[in-house]
């Protein structure tokens, strides 16, 4: 009788326990825009299933969606995942090319990239910071507002813009003539990036900001410098004019979205997550026919041309991924990119693509080599390192 006494109040208490991470939502191509751009907020990791460090941090990942699952900020919060693996052109839409990514959706649009340690307590400091609606009113007033993506920056919320995520700030002077050629073009930069999640373009006026230029130490105008998770990261020296500066910011934005899934800038964080532990799976960057340019345009990229139908070039998929992860892996070597050429008809059809797959090495935007030898990854590294070092 006790036994079966044990039996009934096991089967109850499995029965009315709710599972640990219930609570995360499981997002797909078909969902995604409707729920994350409507008026609650959203954190979404993108992840792979082979990547063991999405497996090592799920577990904290549900605990934060039972967190917000059992508090009043449920109906404002919302936890949620993209398999990768099943959701590719989702997440080659949202840029991702590290596993796991953190991404924070809210205001209706509005994107916040996540780059701290995976720690409850920095989660939900994140979050709590951008989703919680007396947060949002009393820093309202230190909020940067955009005029067609161009962001105008005081003393006041300089700090509050720059802390997280990539930023390119003009400082400049209204008497300047320099500053005044280069306003029309740093406006049509400001357009051409108004919507791209990864950076934002600024200016700051030294006439009526000067201790915030000063603190920068800004002694010429104008002075355009690149800031990183509030820090200052690279001064641009180069030609204003538009193309180069899109080329600039261009390189700029691959360069450090490697960076995004962790970082190490202390020594608890390195602890933590060794920077030598990184499960830093880059992808290859997916061209389009609004980026293909730009993106030939400096240095040396090897491009596949493919059609997702294709035998072949699903045989090669996994070699070209660990193609753009081995060339990562050097500091100045050729970036690793693919085209879908079911989905850019027009730009593969002006490059005489008439297979798949199709290779191409391009150097400073001009196509130097197609290659035709075997599909493995030492003959493909080898290649590509080869011809890049001619350059």
């Amino acid at each position: 009788m006790a036994a079966k006494e044990i039996a009934v109040v096991f089967v109850i208490v499995s029965t009315i326990s709710p599972s640990l991470g219930d609570n995360v939502i499981s997002l797909t191509d078909v969902d995604f825009d409707d729920r994350v751009f409507s008026s609650s907020t959203h954190f979404v990791m993108f992840y792979g299933p082979w990547c063991e460090h999405c497996k090592n941090f799920m577990p904290t990942w549900n605990l934060l969606a039972d967190h917000y699952g059992k508090i009043p900020h449920n109906e404002l919060v919302t936890i949620a995942k993209v398999d990768c693996t099943k959701e590719t052109p989702l997440c080659a839409k949202q840029n991702i090319r590290a596993y796991p990514t953190l991404k924070l959706y809210y205001d209706q649009g509005e994107i916040k990239r996540y780059n701290g340690k995976r720690r409850m307590n920095d989660l939900k400091a994140f979050v709590d910071k951008f989703a919680g609606t007396s947060e949002k009113e009393s820093e309202s007033a230190d909020t940067a507002e955009a005029d067609n993506g161009l962001y105008t920056l005081t003393s006041e919320n300089f700090d509050k813009h720059v802390e997280i995520g990539l930023h390119f700030i003009k400082f400049y002077a209204p008497w300047c003539s320099h500053c005044r050629k280069l306003a029309p073009t740093w406006k049509a930069l400001a357009e051409y990036h108004k919507d791209n999640m990864d950076i934002t373009i600024a200016k700051i006026d030294c006439t009526t900001e000067g201790k915030k230029c000063t603190e920068h130490k800004i002694h010429a105008f104008p002075s355009l410098k690149l800031f990183k998770d509030g820090r200052e990261v690279d001064s641009y020296e180069g030609s204003r004019s538009l193309d180069d500066l899109k080329n600039y910011l261009t390189l700029k934005i691959s360069e450090h979205s490697l960076l995004s899934s962790a970082t190490t800038e202390n020594s608890e964080t390195a602890e933590e997550i060794p920077s030598d532990e990184l499960d830093l799976q880059i992808k290859p960057f997916q061209l389009t026919d609004s980026n293909f340019d730009s993106m030939i345009s400096f240095g040396t990229i090897f491009v596949k041309f493919y059609a997702p139908w294709c035998r072949h070039c699903r045989e090669l998929e996994p070699v070209w991924d660990q193609l753009a992860n081995k060339c990562a892996d050097s500091s100045s070597g050729p970036r690793i990119a693919k085209v879908d050429c079911t989905t850019e008809e027009e730009l593969c059809s002006s490059m005489g693509i008439k297979g798949y797959p199709t290779l191409i090495l391009f150097s400073k935007g001009v196509q130097k080599q197609e290659y035709k030898g075997p599909r493995d990854l030492d003959s493909l590294y080898n290649f590509a390192m080869q011809h890049h070092d001619e350059l």
